[in-house]
């Protein structure tokens, strides 16, 4: 799919969507979803116009029962008539009657391949077993491609880590390998179907597990010659910093191999603020698309499924199995104190000594990436005690540090490394994605054991709570509690932001812990899979709480739910 080192876009089906093509050539669109209700077609249809005039292509509304996916009709002719002819998408989650229903009034349905399954748990899907219940879902889901086509309709198959069927999850367990079997079983029966206008995606609130969702169904895919689009987003991915760096991570990780032909941020505010951050990825990878080409004349060899650099040597509080570190840099801030609460392993300030700032090192040896040639590989491999801090200016900066880290690698260089890029935005947002794509990509295949961020013009502080983020996106080290939450949609039972905010200052002082705050039952317990802790509406004004995937009380009155989940996590504490 890609070379080595260079950046080249997986080829894909071109989709049609009412006026919209998606794959192919065609620039990768972006999109959002609205949080009004779908029953309220005024607001509704504001919203939209609101997400259009951002830029986004296309928009979803929920449509989790028939009345909803009917009004949808409504909404559809307004916008129409007010000059927006662009398409809407239906969000389906369990009824495929509402699945059916929405193909008669927007341009693309979402359905979760557990719309059109058994899911009973008291089944034991042995071979026989599954086999049936694959034939129930050839004869349920084609059904509903044959209505699909007679509409010139689009569809996405939509597949959220946590939300397989019992089917699948007895088989294989709620993995991504789960997630690409249940994907490519609704796949062949679109193939056996004559059906090609579909998009695939693959969604988790952990990154890992979404990434590694993607390119297995990429791989399997192009195997059977279905080189359907992708539509690319992490679940749940919160708001504020923390929901664009996961978002940034995930998505920009992705575009930067050639995976994806639409994307959506996913963030737990007003949806209009996830059209700039989208608009910042897809910009990062058209220039990355331009950037130059970085020869491999060498024939070297990049395994992307590297582990963790525990071959590095070990020196004082850095490489081997030691926490990856971050250091600050203050060469262009002059006198500078950091908070205690991101404050780096180890500080760079302009008149220090290198070799006296990293405890147990006889040398830091500060390298640019094109520096590494014979010679100073061949100095390199003659140090025992040194650390490398490896920049790279490269426009693109991915492939650059994967050249260089194969080249250590093919030396035999085992001396840890810190990745260092200077950033000379002023603008936080582009800060976040630029820095989070370019070393989150790097951390996340294993090869650096820390990373600075050099960033003149942006708050010291900043650039370092930045740097621990990254790295706790990445699942490397884990600083802070950790939000799960859900972005809102017309299904969403109490008030999103201020939920948040107030869970939020009850639980921020638990590093670690990863707690999931759901609008409602359909993003509850499955899409926050990963979390310790679920808050979840269950009703008006009624809470849900969970442990694990466990529901251990339900229907709190809302204003007692936070006061009980922080009791709840307390107790389990002592």
């Amino acid at each position: 799919m890609t070379d080595l080192f260079n950046y080249k876009r997986r080829h894909s089906l071109e989709v049609k969507i009412g006026n919209l093509s998606m794959g192919g050539d065609h620039a990768i669109r972006i999109q959002s979803m609205c949080n009004t209700s779908t029953m309220d077609t005024i607001s509704s249809v504001e919203q939209c116009i609101g997400l259009f005039d951002a830029g986004a292509d296309l928009v979803r509304l929920t449509a989790q029962g028939v009345r909803e996916a009917d009004n949808l009709g409504n909404i559809r002719s307004a916008l129409i008539k007010a000059g927006y002819p662009q398409p809407l998408v239906a969000d389906i989650h369990f009824n495929p009657k509402a699945a059916h229903a929405a193909l008669k009034t927007v341009e693309k349905v979402r359905i979760n391949p557990g719309n059109f399954a058994d899911n009973k748990s008291s089944v034991i899907y042995n071979d026989e077993q599954f086999a049936k219940g694959a034939e129930r879902v050839q004869t349920r889901f084609g059904e509903f491609l044959d209505d699909a086509a007679s509409l010139d309709r689009a569809i996405r198959i939509g597949v959220n880590h946590g939300s397989l069927s019992e089917r699948m999850l007895q088989r294989y367990g709620d993995t991504a390998e789960g997630m690409t079997a249940s994907c490519m079983e609704y796949l062949r029966i679109c193939k056996a179907h004559g059906f090609r206008n579909v998009v695939v995606s693959m969604k988790s609130s952990n990154v890992l597990v979404m990434c590694e969702a993607v390119r297995q169904v990429s791989e399997a895919m192009d195997k059977e010659n279905l080189p359907f689009p992708l539509h690319l987003g992490v679940t749940e991915a919160g708001d504020a910093e923390d929901g664009r760096i996961k978002s940034a991570l995930g998505i920009g990780s992705l575009l930067a191999d050639g995976y994806g032909d639409t994307i959506r941020v996913s963030l737990s505010e007003d949806p209009v603020a996830e059209i700039p951050v989208a608009e910042k990825i897809r910009s990062f990878i058209e220039r990355l698309a331009h950037a130059p080409h970085i020869s491999n004349d060498d024939k070297l060899i990049y395994n992307r499924e590297y582990e963790q650099r525990k071959d590095s040597v070990e020196i004082g509080e850095i490489g081997g199995d030691k926490q990856l570190v971050v250091v600050g840099d203050l060469r262009f801030h002059g006198s500078y104190t950091y908070s205690n609460d991101f404050h780096p392993d180890f500080i760079i300030r302009k008149e220090d000594n290198l070799n006296h700032v990293f405890e147990g090192f006889d040398e830091v040896i500060e390298l640019e990436t094109f520096q590494l040639d014979h010679a100073a590989l061949s100095k390199l491999k003659s140090k025992e005690k040194a650390l490398i801090i490896l920049s790279s200016h490269h426009p693109n900066a991915i492939g650059d540090w994967r050249k260089a880290f194969a080249k250590l690698e093919t030396a035999g260089v085992r001396l840890p490394v810190i990745i260092n890029r200077d950033y000379m935005t002023e603008d936080l947002e582009q800060l976040y994605v630029e820095a989070t794509i370019e070393m989150g990509s790097i951390l996340m295949e294993g090869r650096a054991n820390g990373l600075m961020i050099t960033a003149p013009k942006v708050c010291p502080n900043k650039a370092t709570q930045l740097a621990f983020s990254i790295l706790q996106a990445a699942r490397l080290r884990f600083t802070k509690t950790e939000y799960i939450s859900c972005p809102g949609c017309g299904r969403t039972l109490y008030d999103l932001p201020s939920t948040i905010k107030r869970i939020k200052e009850a639980t921020s002082h638990l590093p670690g812990l990863k707690i999931g705050i759901m609008g409602c039952i359909v993003n509850g317990p499955g899409e926050m899979a990963d979390a310790d802790y679920g808050y979840v509406g269950a009703a008006k004004g009624k809470v849900d709480l969970y442990k694990g995937k466990q529901c251990v009380e339900r229907g709190i009155p809302q204003e007692e739910a936070v006061k009980r989940l922080l009791h709840l996590i307390e107790n389990d504490k002592k």
